[in-house]
């Protein structure tokens, strides 16, 4: 449950006061059900972007990442309590990595809990506040607790920052401690953009060089890009023949601000004169951050909220920079782009675009290219990488020398331009898990499709592999390790199999036994704890190993693990090489509890695909980081058949020494017994052994002891005793 247990019984102490807490505290954070959990996305907070005090030892950093004390009711150096000696209202303003519509904000309050206040989200949308929740503080309570009020659901409010307010000098106490804060609701899938961010390294760059234009100031002079300074700041674009009556430290703050769209306040005593150059010179975000520095008597927490905040919430730097595309006053550089009979002309400015390989005068020619591309070229090289691209586009920005551009919302991969993709990934990297997940897609599409088509896709895979460039090639294959074996195997049969057998297993839950892993899934998409999943003895805290086998060998390529409990423990996975008896890993990871929603899901790592025949697998899970048990449906297996290697698995010649006797079992002649005439006629003969391959009929058998375990090889003898699950390879010490 997100929430305390309803039945939870206060202290004798103010029984009645804190019952009533307690009562009003289940009115505002009704208890969210196990299924609207798993339907969540969950996310804890990445990062702090402001906050109004600290004390030395309860930072504001700690909140960041899952709760560390929470649910112990205590103090803990390892949470984040404000300075209640300010006596004024405490805030926190944390982001998180993916934009979501949150549905509900959990904050985990360690120690005195009771004094939030307000939480406000920030739309993505329009930059604004949006007030979620007010009240009044609850008082401090006697236990921990996790508050996540209930909210309207807003659908259209996307936010990926989130500022709580509190309350925390109640009753003279030492204050409130947070753990964590948390939340929760329907991701949209992309990760946080900051405002501004993609403009940062030009203006950087830009604010270290000499501009064009002078600004004289009472002690100094400042040498500035005149195209910036209209863009960000028009009032003092005007004033750049006057002299500036600002001093030397104001004038740094402020081109600082222009350029870095950051305030530095390392003396908090310029507040108020920056609260008067924010209205002189019609800077609203230098106004708003100066006007809110006033009013905090915390030093440290004014200085760090002053040079966070412009940087995460100003929405102009962007705007201001592209507006110089249709500005021709400072513009020095004129381009005529003609393609197929359109003809525009475009405007630039050497102080940004010097550092591309795009001109040689102040007046360009530009053939070959559609004036469309141009346009989105250029604003990419102005700060906006919002634009479609196409293949055509990011040509023009590899012959440019523009190679970074981690937001260009790239194209879709298709079956016609992945020639075209895979040619370019050397300069764009990250076309590279784009081309990687189309050919995964469309070689499961293919594969088990019939001849034609199948080799169709084999003559489409051998030429795709030719083309990859020579230095991408090992990261491409590090995502598709099989893509090079694949490409050589057109006359091999593509299958995909259901566990058939238990091996071994470590520990399995009474009534959660092993063998549910064996055969389709019965309980995937469905999630949470059920009898027809295996789960372990322990409900956590464990190393916990299982093999299993499956029908027909084969060169394995993808593995999907269906995980529906507790998802996340998978650490290892490796195969059985039969000709040599060992194991081969074939994925290594970290155990994902933490970071994973509480839903069901089908785990296919990406797996090395050894050119080995092998039917049985290995997984090793590590369950110490499970909320409660990691159970799984089932598993299946991907891969390539060897139909003349099947058969000849069938026949295996008897050795000199029959099986046993390097044990100290007698020598035996193999027609002691058998009559003459047959001894004379097959003496001379190669002998054979087969091990029996199915079940005729069996007059009983005990529950965990099925007779299809004598199949095959033996795998007990020579060892003595009753094994529950009897069919261990040489190399399980169990």
């Amino acid at each position: 449950m997100l929430h305390p247990d309803p039945e939870y019984r206060p202290s004798a102490r103010d029984a009645n006061e804190q019952i009533q807490k307690h009562i009003n505290y289940l009115e505002k954070c009704p208890p969210l059900s196990s299924k609207e959990l798993a339907a969540f996305d969950r996310q804890f907070a990445s990062g702090v972007v402001g906050f109004s005090s600290e004390e030395e030892n309860h930072l504001a950093l700690n909140i960041i990442g899952p709760p560390s004390t929470y649910p112990l009711n205590e103090s803990s150096e390892k949470s984040w309590r404000p300075n209640c000696h300010t006596k004024s209202a405490s805030f926190i303003q944390v982001s998180f990595d993916q934009i979501m519509c949150m549905r509900r904000i959990a904050v985990y309050e360690n120690c005195n809990p009771g004094t939030v206040v307000g939480i406000k989200l920030l739309n993505e949308a329009n930059g604004e506040w949006e007030t979620v929740y007010k009240g009044d503080p609850d008082g401090f309570m006697d236990r921990s607790r996790l508050f996540s009020p209930q909210y309207p659901y807003k659908p259209d409010l996307l936010s990926s920052v989130v500022l709580v307010e509190f309350d925390s000098c109640l009753n003279g106490h030492s204050g409130g401690q947070i753990d964590a804060i948390e939340a929760l609701g329907n991701s949209i899938g992309r990760k946080k953009q900051k405002v501004g961010n993609n403009v940062m390294p030009m203006m950087t760059e830009l604010h270290k060089e000499k501009g064009d234009v002078e600004l004289k100031s009472s002690s100094r002079s400042f040498f500035v890009h005149s195209s910036i300074l209209k863009a960000r700041c028009k009032k003092l674009y005007e004033k750049r023949m006057d002299k500036i009556p600002y001093k030397r430290y104001i004038m740094e703050v402020l081109l600082e601000y222009l350029y870095l769209d950051t305030i530095r306040l390392e003396d908090l005593s310029i507040a108020p004169k920056l609260v008067k150059i924010g209205k002189e010179l019609e800077l609203d975000v230098l106004l708003e951050v100066a006007e809110n520095v006033c009013k905090i008597s915390d030093h440290q927490s004014a200085f760090l909220y002053a040079s966070v905040l412009a940087k995460n919430f100003s929405s102009t730097m962007k705007q201001d920079i592209l507006s110089l595309l249709d500005d021709k006053e400072t513009a020095d550089i004129t381009f005529h782009v003609s393609n197929n009979g359109g003809k525009r002309t475009f405007y630039g400015h050497s102080a940004i675009l010097k550092r591309y390989k795009l001109f040689n005068s102040n007046e360009e020619t530009v053939d070959s290219t559609s004036p469309d591309t141009f346009a989105k070229m250029l604003r990419v090289l102005y700060g906006d990488w919002d634009v479609e691209a196409d293949l055509e586009f990011l040509h023009l920005l590899i012959k440019i020398g523009y190679k970074d551009c981690p937001f260009v919302n790239l194209p879709q991969v298709t079956e016609e331009n992945i020639e075209g993709m895979i040619a370019i990934c050397s300069s764009f990297e990250r076309i590279i898990p784009l081309v990687c997940s189309f050919i995964q897609s469309w070689f499961h599409n293919h594969c088990e499709q019939e001849q034609e088509q199948r080799d169709k896709f084999y003559t489409f895979l051998e030429k795709l592999v030719d083309i990859i460039p020579h230095d991408v090639k090992e990261k491409i294959l590090e995502s598709l390790p099989w893509l090079d074996f694949a490409s050589k195997a057109r006359n091999m049969k593509f299958v995909g199999q259901w566990m058939n057998n238990v091996i071994s297993c470590t520990s399995f839950y009474d009534g959660w036994h092993p063998h549910n892993m064996c055969g389709v899934s019965n309980v995937y998409p469905e999630y949470g704890d059920n009898r027809k999943a295996w789960a372990p003895k322990s409900s956590k805290g464990t190393i916990e190993t299982f093999e299993l086998q499956f029908q027909e060998p084969i060169y394995l390529a993808r593995i999907d693990i269906y995980e529906t409990y507790n998802p996340g423990a998978v650490t290892n996975i490796s195969v059985f090489d039969s000709e040599t008896k060992e194991m081969l890993p074939i994925y290594e990871g970290q155990p994902m509890q933490p970071t994973l929603p509480l839903k069901s899901r089908i785990f296919s790592p990406s797996v090395t695909v050894h050119q080995v025949l092998v039917d049985c697998i290995q997984v090793i899970m590590d369950t110490n980081q499970s909320a409660s048990w990691s159970e799984i449906d089932a598993i299946k297996v991907f891969g390539w058949t060897d139909i003349e290697h099947k058969v000849a698995k069938k026949v295996e010649k008897v050795v000199e020494i029959p099986r046993g006797i390097a044990q100290g079992a007698p020598e035996i002649d193999i027609f002691t017994n058998v009559p003459k005439a047959i001894q004379e006629k097959y003496r001379s003969s190669e002998i054979i052994g087969l091990w029996a391959d199915s079940i005729i009929s069996c007059s009983s058998h005990y529950s965990n002891n099925p007779p299809e375990n004598i199949l095959g090889e033996n795998r007990v003898y020579p060892r003595y005793g009753d094994f529950v699950l009897v069919r261990h390879y040489y190399l399980v010490n169990n």
